[in-house]
């Protein structure tokens, strides 16, 4: 899947059209915008224009050969290494191969050139581009968020306008920013430095080395190979997972009057074609409007129901979502028919990387992240199941006052005056079965 805005960009170098032409037919296949210029001067004022992701230059080249074309290029980029593949028709001889390398150049193809071969290589430096440029932006996410923490921070610590006067617990309380904040601001640094980059490093890496080795690996060298690319991806996933549950909730989410129907629609809609590939079916009551974030909400019913689908019994997953106010606040029920859980493994779901012998739970962070919402909400939530038999997950979530606050009985546990549960008019609603196709 692009994560980019737009689509990466490829440079071609070569003063030849009919070289230019056979280049831009292999390689325009790709999911990728295509750029020639027909000599070394053009490129390098191409690459102050625009940012690419991989270049192919031919080494055949008058004014500038390629040789000189990648040294070129790699001192006016000092600080991004730019990945060039040199393409020539010379014979296979190490001192001229070893020039290339010497001037930055990170491969060869020789000609006549295997097309399957030249786009394997070039899709490779695509998907480092797009890691690297996840990479920066995570960077950013992270500096802006510690920027904010310290910010946080320093406020705390001056003390709040009109407060100079405050003395004793009510003072330390004001002076010392929150621990969640603190924890927070460690946990970003340590996923943005010391975790994913070095991580992301050897993925390249291997990357690398099953396409230059491929066919020098035998079949226990190519598995290890295989082996270590996928655990460290999932081990990429799960640093991901952290940090999506560190920052759920860090920003500054308005609480406001939310339609729980409408952030199960948004839910659903998320889950299309898992509920298609699954054979589910999800129906729902009406239900409430509530005082919350509708974004966060939808955050929780997807996990919710993205769990239960996950861990589905031998029928087609059935899941069924229904409301029912309390004395002081509203209780809303995810149920389902799926494996179920152990009684002795109900206390542990909603904690990080929690796994159960059988199965019936995997170790992961949706259900924690659930649990994040739901006592961001000023609730709780719990679950009730029996191996089996399926699953109810159950939460609480404040009343609606009528000033679009929570309500006095929401606060202070006071009885609340029984009302209906009326769908809401605001948008079109999806129907209340979602069948497969």
């Amino acid at each position: 899947m692009n994560i980019l805005k737009e689509k990466p960009k490829i440079l071609i170098v070569d003063d030849r059209p009919g070289n230019l032409l056979m280049l831009e037919g292999i390689v325009g296949r790709l999911d990728a915008t295509v750029v020639s210029v027909q000599s070394g001067a053009d490129s390098l004022a191409a690459m102050a224009r625009e940012e690419f992701a991989v270049v192919l230059v031919g080494v055949e080249m008058s004014e500038m050969d390629g040789f000189e074309a990648a040294a070129q290029m790699q001192r006016n980029n000092e600080t991004t290494s730019i990945p060039v593949i040199l393409v020539t028709a010379m014979d296979h001889d190490d001192r001229p191969m070893l020039r290339g390398y010497e001037a930055g150049a990170v491969d060869y193809i020789y000609k006549p050139i295997n097309p399957y071969v030249l786009r394997a290589k070039v899709q490779i430096f695509l998907n480092l581009y797009e890691r690297r440029k996840l990479l920066e932006e995570e960077n950013r996410r992270m500096a802006a968020l510690q920027q904010e923490l310290t910010a946080t921070k320093t406020g705390s610590e001056r003390g709040a306008p009109g407060a100079e006067g405050q003395t004793g617990e009510s003072e330390r309380r004001t002076a010392a920013p929150p621990r969640s904040n603190l924890e927070l601001d460690s946990f970003a640094r340590v996923v943005s430095r010391n975790l994913t980059r070095p991580l992301l490093s050897i993925l390249d890496y291997l990357e690398l080395l099953t396409s230059y080795s491929s066919e020098k690996l035998d079949t226990n060298a190519a598995g290890w190979v295989e082996s270590s690319l996928r655990l460290g991806n999932r081990m990429r996933q799960e640093i991901a997972d952290l940090l999506d549950y560190a920052t759920v909730g860090a920003e500054d989410t308005p609480m406001e009057p939310a339609s729980c129907e409408d952030a199960l629609s948004d839910a659903l809609t998320n889950l299309d074609a898992a509920i298609r590939e699954s054979g589910a079916a999800v129906t729902h009551d009406a239900l409430p409007e509530v005082h919350g974030s509708g974004k966060l909400l939808s955050r929780l019913f997807q996990n919710l129901i993205s769990n239960s689908m996950k861990y589905r019994g031998e029928e087609s997953p059935r899941i069924h979502v229904a409301g029912e106010q309390r004395q002081s606040d509203w209780v809303l029920r995810v149920r389902d028919n799926g494996r179920g859980i152990r009684e002795a493994d109900l206390g542990g779901v909603f904690e990080m990387f929690h796994s159960t012998a059988d199965s019936t739970v995997s170790g992961g962070l949706g259900l924690a992240i659930c649990q994040k919402i739901v006592a961001g909400h000023g609730g709780k939530i719990w679950v009730e199941s029996e191996l089996g038999r399926g699953s109810e997950f159950c939460f609480t979530l404040p009343l609606l006052g009528s000033e679009g606050e929570p309500s006095a009985a929401a606060e202070h546990g006071a009885p609340a005056r029984s009302r209906s549960v009326k769908p809401r008019k605001r948008r079109p609603r999806r129907p209340t079965a979602v069948l497969p196709a």
